[in-house]
This record gives structure tokens, sequence and C-alpha cells, in this order.
């Protein structure tokens, strides 16, 4: 089977080959899906979407007036992604403590 991640990576490899070159990307098998799909945006400043991409050592979230906070794009994530339960609970542990109530 073919994974939502894998899926989304090869939709946005795709639409960066086409903007670029007008052509599709060599590497983005799409099969037969719409060729009508949303465009892809990538939010590298993690305004919507918050991951500690396995660095939760180095404190990139705090809570600031009880809503997450990334510290170093300085913005407002509504998600937070952690890999690994057992690994990252002290993390969640560490936020809902600084008054984060979504931990």
């Amino acid at each position: 089977g073919l994974s939502d991640q894998t899926l989304l990576h090869r939709i946005y490899v795709d639409q960066v080959a086409r903007a670029q070159t007008g052509r599709p990307s060599p590497c983005a098998t799409l099969g037969d899906l719409p060729a009508d799909l949303p465009t892809i945006v990538l939010d590298s400043r993690q305004a919507v979407f918050g991951n500690t991409g396995g660095r939760a050592f180095l404190r990139d979230f705090d809570v600031v007036a009880g809503r997450l906070h990334n510290a170093r794009t300085d913005t407002f994530p509504l998600l937070l992604h952690c890999p690994g339960q057992r690994r990252f609970r002290g993390e969640f542990d560490r936020l809902r403590d600084l008054g984060w109530d979504a931990a």
C-alpha cells in the first residue's frame, strides 16, 4: 500500500516540477489521481502544524497565553506532532505544565 505521507510528498514534488519545468516529475508516479488536485503548500514556518522532528530537548516550543508557541519561528501552530509516544511524553507534560491544556 501507499502511505498518505508518501502520496502527499509525491504530489508536492510533482507540483514543484511542473511549476519549474512545465513537465511532470520523473520521481512522482501519481497513477490515476485526478489532474485537478489542490495545490499543496509547504508550511515551512509551522504556522498550522508544529513538529519537533525529534528535537524535544531543544525546547523549540513554549506556551504563551495558553497557546502553543513555536519559539524558533514565532508562530502559534494549531497542532503539534512529536514522533514516539513514550519518547515525547515528557515534552507534552512540560508544555501542559506551562499552561497548554491540549497536551
